[in-house]
């Protein structure tokens, strides 16, 4: 039997300042001012997409909040800082606990690697690579299907698609 389908969307922060050592730690690096662009447009898009989203999780790092701002905005949701999402991630950690969460539409904002990793944690695909470009969005529909997850990579896409 088919019980809680969730469509989960993965998006990897926006375009972000050079890490420079002088000016704070990587975790404080903010978004650029195309960043920002690309990232509002980005969520533009996903909001005609899908307008049903009912929250969105974020890594704790500056770059991640500001995206995640953007898109909590375009679509009048609250934002929650997830440290799951926080690099090095954890895919089984995250996945464990994003099935006990009750959302059945929501965004995830983190960072490469472990945003590919998890997407292929849950395809049960360990051996494919789904890297992600800044501001890419990956959707994922995933039922827990007789006691286990059965996901479906419906897409993955770079900014580039939702810019032009």
């Amino acid at each position: 039997m088919i019980r809680n389908v969730k469509r989960i969307y993965l998006t990897r922060h926006g375009k972000a300042e050079d890490a420079d050592p002088r000016h704070g730690s990587d975790a404080d690096r903010r978004l650029t001012a195309d960043g920002k662009r690309e990232v509002e447009e980005v969520a533009r898009h996903l909001r005609r997409i899908d307008d049903k989203i009912e929250i969105v999780l974020t890594s704790p790092l500056r770059r991640a909040i500001e995206t995640a701002e953007i898109i909590a905005d375009e679509f009048g949701v609250a934002l929650e800082v997830y440290h799951e999402l926080n690099p090095p991630m954890a895919p089984s950690s995250l996945i464990t606990k994003l099935r006990r969460r009750g959302e059945h539409r929501m965004v995830l904002v983190g960072h490469e690697p472990g945003l590919g990793q998890t997407i292929s944690s849950w395809l049960k695909a360990h051996s494919m690579a789904f890297p992600m470009k800044k501001a890419a969005v990956a959707r994922l529909d995933i039922s827990h299907v007789d006691g286990d997850d059965a996901a479906i990579l419906a897409w993955l896409a770079p900014p580039e698609l939702f810019t032009r």
